[in-house]
Order: structure tokens, then C-alpha cells, then sequence
């Protein structure tokens, strides 16, 4: 952790988070930018590289949890599942080798190309394509690999995945940070407390 992100600013980001995650419990909702200053924190890629890869875990403990889906086919489900797991095993060895980084890097690249290509259909969209996501989960995995491999874009993508993983959408309070995204801003917050106590 550099001087930057010093561990008071890790607890009082958590504070705030924690705060957050007891309004919505108590039936608030707010605007998913309440995440921003995430991409000040993971400015720091080695930050970075943790909280994608700690969500990321996540997203394969939900992905092995889930059924098949009906909304796509066997055969297509299959290549989503081999590409997850390829993604997260190359992850999991770039952090648990890090002197490695070449042979780490390029087991990413490839890693990454398999999850893009298992979710590779699309959509017209009012502003153009919209790439079609039959896993949120493997999309993660997916985000956490291009955090790894494109540092100057880290702060945006570790964004990205922490919005992906809270915002949810009801029709009662639109698309943001809605009472069920609760348990999830909660899962930001224990991040923080864990890192603030790592740079004790």
C-alpha cells in the first residue's frame, strides 16, 4: 500500500460504506457513484490487483453455485464454465507467483480471450452493439484478468466490477444502490477493513 492510501483512509471509506449498507437495509437508495472513490484507491495497481482478484473469488464461488440457466444452451453454459475456470486458476497463479510475471501475464491473455469468446454474442442497442452477458460472474473474472493486464485502466475496472457487483434494479427504486444491494456494499467495506489491517 503506498503513502497515498493510508490505512485511515481505507477505515473511513469502510465507514462510510458501512453506513451506507445500514440506509439501504432501511429502505433507501442512492446513486451507484456513492463506489467512485474506489478508482482513487486503486490508483495503487497492486490495490488494485487484490480487490479484483478478492471479487473475483466471489464471482466463482456464485458461479458454482448457480443452476443452468435457461436462457442459454447446454453447449454454450459449458464453454462459459471452462473459461471460468481457466480465468480464475490463472489468476489465482499470477498471485500466488508474482516473480512469474511473464509466464503469469501470458497464461492471462489467454485466459481472458477464452472468457471473451464464451460470451461473445451481441445486440442492437440504441447507441450501437451491447455485447450480451450470460454470466455477470464470468464477466467479472473476466474484468479482474484486463485489471491485471492494463494497470492505467485498473482504477476504472476495479469501478466497474464493484458496480457490477452492488447495483441491482426494482421497479420501485430504479437501477442504483437499492435495499438489496445491501449485503454486497457490505462485501466492499470488509474488503477495506481487511486491507486497512494489512497496511498496519
Amino acid at each position: 500500500m503506498n503513502a497515498s492510501t493510508p490505512q485511515k483512509t481505507l477505515n473511513d471509506f469502510a465507514t462510510r460504506l458501512e453506513k451506507l449498507a445500514s440506509d439501504l437495509d432501511a429502505g433507501q437508495s442512492f446513486s451507484v457513484t456513492r463506489l467512485t472513490p474506489l478508482k482513487r484507491l486503486c490508483a495503487d495497481h497492486a490495490f488494485a490487483v487484490r480487490f479484483a482478484s478478492h471479487f473475483a473469488d466471489i464471482a466463482y464461488r456464485k458461479f458454482l453455485a448457480r443452476k443452468f440457466p435457461d436462457y442459454t444452451t447446454a453447449s454454450q453454459w459449458k464453454n462459459i464454465g471452462a473459461a471460468v475456470e481457466c480465468g480464475i486458476k490463472s489468476l489465482r497463479h499470477f498471485n500466488s507467483e508474482p516473480s512469474s510475471a511473464g509466464s503469469s501475464n501470458s497464461l492471462l491473455s489467454s485466459a481472458h480471450a477464452l472468457l471473451v469468446n464464451a460470451q461473445n454474442d451481441y445486440r442492437k442497442g440504441h447507441w450501437g452493439q451491447i455485447r450480451i452477458a450470460y454470466s455477470m460472474e464470468a464477466l467479472t473474472i473476466e474484468k479482474a484478468i484486463e485489471c491485471v493486464l492494463r494497470p492505467a485502466e485498473s482504477p476504472s475496472i476495479c469501478y466497474q466490477i464493484a458496480r457490477d457487483h452492488a447495483e441491482r434494479y426494482e421497479p420501485k427504486f430504479g437501477t442504483g444502490l437499492i435495499p438489496s444491494s445491501a449485503d454486497a456494499v457490505r462485501d466492499i467495506s470488509r474488503f477495506l477493513r481487511a486491507e486497512a489491517e494489512r497496511a498496519a
